[in-house]
Parts: C-alpha cells; structure tokens; sequence
C-alpha cells in the first residue's frame, strides 16, 4: 500500500497543449517541467484546459483555460487566464498578468487544479476582449434617431465596437454608477449612451422629487440647445415632474417637440426633447435594446 503513495496524483480532468496538440491528463511534475521549458525557452507556451469551466472572482462569469507565455527578454512568464459570460459563451474576456516566475506559475497552477480555486482577477490586466451584445446595430440605430450630432453619433459607433476600450476610457464615469469592466455589455452600452447624451446637453437627469425651481433651471438649458421656448409660468409650483413635462408638450406642440424620458424603473428621470413625430420609432428602437422610451407626463 505505501507504494501507491508515491505516486502522483493525475489530472484527468485537465488537457495540457505545449504546441503539439493537447494532451488528456497528466501529473505535477510534467507540469512543472512544462513551466520551466517556457521560462527557457524551450517551448514557446504552456496551456492547461478544463473539462468543465472553473469559478473565478469576476461576477458572472467562469474560467475555461490558464497558459504560461515566456516574455520577451526574460525568463519571466506572462499567465493569461480566459474567462466566458455564464449565459453567453460568446463573451470572453482573457486576463494577463506580468513577471509571474515558474514557481509562482506553478504554485497558481496547483491550487487552481487541487482546490479549484483561480487567482484573484481584480489585479490581472484584460488583454483580449470578445464581447457582443445581443443587438449592437440597435444601439447606433437609437443613438442616431436620438440626435442629429455627428460627433455624438461617431463616439457610441466607436463605443459599440470598442466596448472594452470605452469602458475603461471613462472609467471615473461609470465607477459614479458603479459600473465596472465586468458588467453586462448591455449595461455598459446603455448607460454609455445616456451618459454621452448627458455630456452633450442633449439630455438631463432629475430625481424624481426636484421642486420647480431645479426642472426649470436644468430644462431651460436643454430648451435653449434645442431652440425651444421656456416660460416660468408654463409650470404649476406644487406639481410634479410628469405633470411639467405635459405642460411642456402643450407649449412644443407647435416646435413639433415633446419631452421623451427613458424609464429605467429608478428613482430618477432621464429626459429629453424629441420630434413627436418619431415618439414611435424612439420607443421601437428602445424596445430592441431592451429598454423602454415614453413620454416624460407618462413616466
């Protein structure tokens, strides 16, 4: 019986690739000997892939391989771990990570295959983004019926094709809405395109119990982008944001405005001028993505 307890453990439910094609099962020392391989430069990388997806600290989503790179000029390794959306396969996003020596490789690479446990990926870098929302052409098509801006249009195009890139440009702006790298592409794209349009002044943001003074001084800058009158009179001082909203609808009539406000059922509204004549396209576009557009005195 003692002698089996030197045997090693094997992975069977593990493959490892070192660029020969991947191999089922193996043990700690054919893992080791890999790492140092890279680190020498013997082989140019080192893969181990799960039979079944492995957790990791990033919120909804799963690991499916971890390989050892060796970096350029030295005999440190670059890891990258790759990870995949639960409900969407699609959706992958790899983390890196630099200067990882063959022992601390093999010391993640050993916990994660005896305790499923991967590394904490807050301190890994993503390097690799494969991400598509379920409709990115309805989020260009609602941008574009949204505004006439080029220049409003042209950064949610870029945004939409770019997601990983745009959120951490305007990381300071999503981290307000406790948005980070991780959350659903449709989140960040939603949100992405309401903060571009708050940005431009072509929309503004109200909680739902503002006084008069403050819808009145926030929309009369929105009014005057989109040369649209404004009286103080227009606005019964005991009403309510829907209420003002319908009296400017009676006074835009005339403009061919309304007041549309996307409802994303919070305690906050999100308004802005519309044509009435595109109220329905605005809402079918909005329904595509998810999302609902109604008339501000409906919201």
């Amino acid at each position: 019986m003692a002698l089996f307890g030197f045997i090693e453990k094997k992975y069977s439910d593990w493959s490892m690739d070192m660029g020969e094609g991947a191999r089922v099962g193996f043990r700690k020392k054919a893992l080791e000997k890999g790492l140092e391989d890279v680190c020498k430069g013997v082989e140019e990388f080192l893969i181990l892939t799960a039979k079944e997806s492995f957790p990791v600290s990033v919120r909804g989503r799963v690991g499916t391989f971890i390989q050892a790179i060796r970096e350029e000029d030295s005999s440190a390794l670059h890891l990258e771990i790759s990870t995949q959306d639960q409900k969407n396969p699609d959706d992958t996003i790899i983390y890196g990570k630099d200067g990882v020596s063959a022992e601390e490789a093999l010391e993640i690479f050993m916990r994660l295959l005896d305790e499923n446990q991967a590394p904490d990926l807050a301190a890994w870098n993503p390097v690799m983004c494969w991400r598509n929302p379920v409709n990115p052409e309805a989020y260009q098509r609602l941008t574009n019926a949204m505004t006439a801006k080029i220049s409003l249009q042209k950064e949610l195009k870029w945004a939409c094709h770019n997601p990983y890139e745009y959120v951490v440009e305007k990381a300071d702006r999503f981290k307000e809405r406790e948005i980070d790298r991780d959350a659903p592409l449709d989140e960040i794209l939603f949100f992405g395109l309401v903060d571009e349009f708050l940005e431009a002044g072509e929309m503004l943001e109200l909680d739902w119990k503002e006084d008069k003074e403050e819808f009145l001084g926030q929309m009369q800058e929105l009014a005057e982008h989109f040369s649209l009158p404004l009286e103080e009179d227009w606005l019964e001082p005991e009403a309510d944001i829907p209420t003002w909203c319908k009296a400017l609808d009676e006074h835009w009539e005339e403009a061919g405005f309304v007041v549309a406000g996307l409802d994303i059922d919070s305690d906050s509204y999100l308004l802005f001028p519309a044509a009435a004549d595109k109220m329905q396209l605005l809402t079918d576009l909005a329904a595509e993505i998810g999302q609902k557009i109604k008339l501000g005195r409906d919201l």
